[in-house]
């Protein structure tokens, strides 16, 4: 054995033709290096080697094995509920599953927001446009409530004295309502 190579404890039961007295006995021919102990179940145990040892992490007593399959356990939970979520938002549509990946993402939309308006700011036209649609996702579009005739063939029926009346009492209904606003 190399002189490189500590020698298993004692307390490790050895697998099956394994010899000691070998250059490296933890090389298998194929040139890979696996642990030299005997597993529980009968065999020997084919985790590799650690760098220096003829064992494993485990057999060596440097790696908690319950602590491997917590992680384990953990890492496919956390698997399964993305999962479970992603079946959830696509349940709700394309627009739910859209808004549930750009709040994932909300710090690259905010600095794509930001380069947009930098650009916008700078006088790039295209920039200035590409802002609008987010500024009505943002803010919403302003509407205006018109009052419009029961239809257009009423209007032109209507004689022009007629016309000009309605014209003249929506704009003091404007007017009225705009003055109580401001009051």
């Amino acid at each position: 054995m190399r002189d490189d190579l500590d020698p298993p404890p004692p307390n490790v039961v050895l697998a099956a033709g394994i010899d000691l007295h070998a250059d490296d006995p933890a090389l298998l021919d194929s040139g890979r290096r696996v642990c030299v102990a005997e597993r529980k179940a009968g065999g020997r145990c084919k985790s590799p080697a650690v760098v220096g040892l003829l064992l494993c992490g485990v057999h060596s007593g440097r790696c908690d094995p319950a602590a491997g399959g917590r992680a384990a356990a953990e890492k496919r939970n956390g698997l399964r509920l993305a999962a479970e979520d992603r079946v959830a938002e696509r349940m709700l549509g394309v627009r739910s599953a859209l808004s549930a990946q750009l709040q994932r993402r909300a710090d690259d939309v905010v600095a794509v927001v930001d380069n947009i308006l930098d650009r916008a700011r700078d006088g790039d036209h295209k920039a200035q446009l590409a802002l609008l649609p987010y500024l009505d996702q943002a803010l919403g579009k302003p509407t205006e409530r018109i009052e419009q005739a029961s239809g257009a063939e009423t209007l032109d029926r209507m004689a022009t004295e007629d016309l000009a009346a309605r014209v003249a009492q929506a704009r003091r209904e404007r007017l009225r309502l705009a003055s109580d606003e401001t009051a």
